[in-house]
């Protein structure tokens, strides 16, 4: 597996504590890769803005993290606080909005015996964790509990924009005002999508994914209609917005697989791409490529996993969108899985998990092979 799942918090008291860090310059181990393309796509939208000759002054207003990181050359003070939710779900997602706002949110739920959702709380603090408030009643005023879906989705490039997904019904909630207020949603059983991707830099066009029937959707009206992508689309990592700099305006990239050998239970995928209106037939990225496992796309490299027939996985990496070569890692030991942890327009730094139980670094040449 090439890709990395946000962390989640995992608690069995009825309690829950946080102690919370701000103005520390780290990122967590688990969440490199996320965050990468995270702030991979506001650099590109701060590129994409200056090409059309918006002036350095209005694009600095628009990025203050970006001024701020070029002018402060360390953090004055490391300050913790610890915050206690009266809560008694034993799961917990955190998210923090990032860009020096003092916005934390914390999604709890626990499951019935079924694994079905029992139970969900959402809370929002506004003082960096010092408090904490609930706030499901602001999701919609007819249901005063909601159940929502063990997780929810941010806009890459817009820290005000986030999804709650119900976790029963086929609606969400979005807020446009990092939490302050929400708008509802409803949309057909059909539809439904729980898996969601914002495009950089257009919070109107969101990509959604029904886990249930693996059927992908994409919006242009935040959510008010929805259009057909296609059908039989692996799960919910194996879908991506192109690249806004290198790619066609809205490309989608994601992978397909055939029903008849998911009812087997054991299946690989093709790598497929369509662009709007979304009606043409889609597209094999390269048929040489073929049957794979993942795939990841991180600027201007495209990772994708197969297996030999003898179950051993190996890399495939194609750069500036030429077809996929096999990445030539340095090593005598055989792979289990790839991180992607950092990449720039020179080169990425991967991490191969090895059967022996080792993880070593090797970074690439430009072509990423």
């Amino acid at each position: 597996d090439i890709l990395i799942y946000p962390a989640m918090l995992s608690v069995g008291v009825a309690v829950i504590s946080l102690t919370l860090l701000h103005q520390a310059y780290a990122l967590q181990p688990l969440k490199a890769t996320w965050l990468e393309r995270d702030l991979q796509y506001a650099s590109l939208k701060y590129q994409a803005q200056a090409k059309k000759g918006i002036s350095f002054s209005d694009i600095k207003a628009q990025f203050p993290s970006i001024e701020h990181a070029r002018t402060t050359r360390q953090a004055s003070s490391i300050n913790s606080t610890t915050a206690v939710l009266s809560d008694t779900n034993l799961y917990g997602l955190i998210h923090y909005s990032g860009d020096y706002s003092q916005v934390i949110f914390v999604l709890t739920w626990r499951t019935n015996t079924n694994t079905s959702i029992a139970s969900t709380n959402l809370y929002r603090s506004v003082n960096y964790g010092a408090s904490f408030t609930n706030i499901e009643s602001l999701l919609d005023r007819t249901d005063a509990n909601p159940l929502l879906w063990p997780f929810f989705y941010t806009s890459p490039t817009n820290k005000n924009f986030l999804a709650f997904p119900h976790a029963t019904q086929s609606q969400m909630y979005i807020t446009k005002d990092e939490g302050q207020t929400f708008t509802k949603v409803t949309f057909s059983q059909t539809i439904n999508p729980q898996s969601l991707q914002w495009y950089p830099g257009e919070d109107n066009w969101i990509l959604g994914l029904n886990t249930q029937s693996d059927v992908l959707y994409v919006t242009q009206d935040t959510g008010t209609s929805w259009t057909l992508v296609d059908r039989y689309v692996d799960n919910i990592t194996d879908f991506q917005w192109g690249d806004p700099i290198i790619d066609p305006a809205h490309i989608v990239y994601y992978n397909v697989y055939n029903p008849t050998d998911k009812n087997r239970g054991n299946y690989t995928v093709h790598l497929y791409t369509k662009q709007p209106p979304f009606t043409n037939p889609a597209q094999e990225f390269d048929p040489n490529l073929g049957r794979h496992d993942d795939f990841l796309l991180l600027g201007r490299y495209i990772f994708a996993q197969q297996t030999d027939s003898t179950g051993n996985p190996f890399l495939k990496v194609s750069y500036n969108r030429m077809p996929f070569q096999r990445a030539r890692i340095p090593s005598t030991f055989g792979h289990m899985n790839y991180i992607v942890s950092h990449i720039n327009n020179l080169q990425a730094l991967v991490i191969v998990q090895h059967v022996q139980g080792q993880f070593n670094l090797y970074l690439s040449d430009s072509s990423g092979v």
